[in-house]
C-alpha cells in the first residue's frame, strides 16, 4: 500500500518508462511500459507475446533492471532469449507450475530493495 501526505510536502513517485519494441505502441502508451506496474499481454498462441517480452526485458536490462522469468510452461531457452537482445547472464529463470514454490523462490527478490527487477510470468 502507498500512502502520500500531500501536506507533509511528500510527493508520488516517479516511475521509470521502458519503451517496447513498437513505435505506436509506445505513443498509445505515453513513451512505453510504466515500472511499478503490471502489465497484461493477452492474445493468441503463437501471435509473438513472449517475444515482445523478451524485447521488453532487453531494454529493461539496459536501463538496469535484472529479469525474473518465470516460466511455467517450460518453454524458456537462452539462445532465443539472446536473439531478441536479453543478456542471458543475468536472469533468474523459475520454472515451475505450484504457485505456492514460486512464490517461495521470488519472495526475496521482491523484498529485495537493492535491485530492480522486472518479472515476466509465462504463462497464466
Amino acid at each position: 500500500m502507498l500512502i502520500i501526505d500531500k501536506r507533509k510536502g511528500e510527493k508520488m513517485p516517479e516511475y521509470e518508462v521502458i519503451p517496447t519494441p513498437s513505435v505506436g505502441l509506445n505513443r498509445a502508451l505515453g513513451g512505453g511500459l510504466y515500472s511499478g506496474m503490471t502489465h497484461l499481454l493477452w492474445g493468441t498462441p503463437s501471435s509473438g507475446k513472449t517475444t515482445m517480452c523478451y524485447h521488453i526485458i532487453a531494454e529493461a536490462q539496459r536501463r538496469g533492471f535484472r529479469p525474473v522469468i518465470i516460466d511455467s510452461e517450460y518453454s524458456y531457452k537462452d539462445k532465443y532469449a539472446e536473439q531478441c537482445g536479453m543478456d542471458v547472464s543475468d536472469p533468474v529463470i523459475v520454472q515451475g507450475t505450484i504457485i505456492e514454490d514460486i512464490l517461495k523462490a521470488i519472495t526475496p527478490l521482491l523484498e529485495d530493495q537493492n535491485e530492480k527487477h522486472i518479472y515476466l510470468i509465462d504463462s497464466m
